[in-house]
């Protein structure tokens, strides 16, 4: 895949375009972010570019959205992207080597930055109804082995759904698995939020969010190399900082008409999708971490899930092996 189409697709905004005064007075650092598309990743981003808080940091970020997990992992590992918002799991699985695709020589990979916990939801056609009614159906997923396979299948088995009685087929990112639901050429899947209100919108059923039965999960971070971060701390613990502004920006209720525009506008949605978006994801009970902090708690749950569905065999780590959290101490 080539991947100036996809900077071309890029929502990128220029953070000196708006601080016009920044950029004449130091030279920005370019940092290359790809993340999944549909909104979730990238609301604080686009409010870090908007506002300028990644010109203040001394940075200008071009954000670019990937198809799915293995052209994201890919590219992050061969060093086209500095920065990734992916799937903790992700940072598991290609650390381990067990990715979705095999990748020469060890290519250990850190989450520096937490962000939620998913927003996962279980979609299905208008017809079934509860998880029974999936039983001998497709059910689409972004990659089969990384991701958020595991977590659907701990929920289909939760609910009396085991290996044999589905089937799996790996589809790609949100938008693909949500157009492909609409289609027809799926039965369910698993999904992020907004997926979650334009599939009710769409005459969807809607499952119950995951976290409910998960407690703890890590659902997306900002993940790096650490033959990046190595060379590279200043801009790591820069960008967490920009992005925590980002967050407490979102957070504040003065700036919720503004924030909600931007949504609209960044993700292509109608207004009042986009209310309630904000209503799911500004919710300090549930919603964004407040501080971008990352759950060790949660890390621990895609461990124990990848121990559980992994079908390659290997020992996996603690949390400590697949976070460094000096770059965030480091942002103050």
């Amino acid at each position: 895949m080539n991947r100036r189409r996809f900077v071309g697709a890029a929502a990128v905004v220029s953070c000196a375009a708006t601080w016009p005064h920044v950029a004449r007075a130091q030279t920005l650092r370019k940092l290359r972010v790809i993340a999944f598309p549909g909104g979730g990743n990238g609301w604080p981003i686009w409010i870090a570019q908007r506002q300028g808080f990644f010109a203040r940091e001394g940075l200008e970020v071009e954000l670019t959205p990937t198809s799915g997990s293995v052209y994201q992992m890919t590219h992050l590992i061969a060093r086209d992207f500095d920065i990734a918002h992916t799937a903790m799991d992700n940072v598991v699985a290609y650390t381990e080597g067990v990715g979705e695709v095999a990748l020469e020589g060890s290519k250990p990979l850190v989450a520096i930055m937490g962000g939620d916990n998913g927003f996962l939801h279980v979609l299905a056609r208008p017809q079934y109804k509860s998880y029974a009614d999936l039983r001998g159906k497709r059910l689409g997923v972004d990659a089969l082995g990384t991701g958020f396979a595991f977590v659907l299948r701990k929920m289909l088995d939760l609910n009396g759904l085991h290996p044999g009685d589905y089937e799996l087929l790996a589809v790609g990112a949100g938008q693909k698995r949500f157009q492909a639901l609409v289609n027809g050429e799926i039965d369910g899947t698993i999904s992020s939020t907004p997926f979650d209100i334009q599939g009710e919108a769409a005459g969807l059923q809607v499952f119950p969010a995951a976290i409910g039965s998960l407690q703890h999960y890590q659902g997306y971070v900002a993940a790096v190399t650490m033959l990046w971060a190595s060379g590279n701390a200043g801009a790591a613990s820069a960008y967490i900082r920009a992005y925590r502004n980002a967050l407490a920006f979102l957070y504040d209720p003065a700036h919720r008409s503004d924030a909600i525009a931007l949504f609209a506008d960044g993700a292509k949605m109608a207004q009042g999708v986009a209310e309630k978006v904000y209503a799911i994801m500004v919710d300090a009970q549930g919603g964004y971490e407040p501080s971008a902090a990352l759950d060790l708690a949660g890390v621990q749950t895609v461990i124990d899930l990848r121990k559980r569905y992994g079908t390659t065999q290997t020992t996996l780590g603690s949390p400590a092996k697949y976070v460094d959290l000096s770059y965030y101490r480091a942002a103050g």
